[in-house]
């Protein structure tokens, strides 16, 4: 069970555990978002996309945020708000011809650093050193960032309508 859905107290039956049962939860959320913006989901729009995830500020960090941005701006618009670049801009997140060539760009590197690890999933003798090798890559990205922390403020939440 994963612990992050734990945390925010989920029931377990929304909480996904396979590749299959992700892209279930993702399909669902799409079909059940609403279409508006309030201000709360604005400025956590803006949150998330404004956000300075690099340990330094050498040319190298700024290069990665730059692809990062890129890349998160175009997936926003594409998945999120289907193509809207002007539905995109009401919540905040401009899109503009620098992000396409980050996201672009951030693409082929994605596509050049995971084809190897996908033609060595075909390979059984070096499949799990390979899958192995690619969760070490990844969980050290991931483990700089730190840990979340979720609070809430009973006292402000609001019940849902029923």
């Amino acid at each position: 069970m994963p612990f992050a859905g734990i945390t925010l107290g989920l029931p377990e039956e929304l909480l996904a555990d396979t590749p299959q049962g992700i892209v279930n939860i993702m399909l669902t959320r799409f079909a059940t978002l609403r279409k508006g913006f309030d201000d709360t989901c604005r400025a956590l729009v803006h949150a998330t996309m404004t956000t300075d995830l690099t340990l330094d500020h050498s040319w190298r960090s700024r290069f990665h945020a730059w692809l990062e941005r890129g890349f998160s701006k175009v997936f926003f618009v594409a998945n999120f708000m289907r193509g809207g670049k002007q539905a995109a801009a009401k919540v905040g997140v401009r899109v503009g011809p620098g992000d396409y060539i980050a996201a672009a760009a951030a693409g082929i590197l994605i596509a050049a650093r995971m084809t190897p690890y996908a033609m060595a999933a075909r390979i059984p003798v070096i499949r799990e050193a390979a899958d192995r090798s690619l969760v070490r890559k990844l969980t050290k990205p991931l483990a700089s960032h730190g840990h979340a922390e979720f609070t809430t403020n009973a006292a402000a939440d609001r019940p849902a309508h029923t």
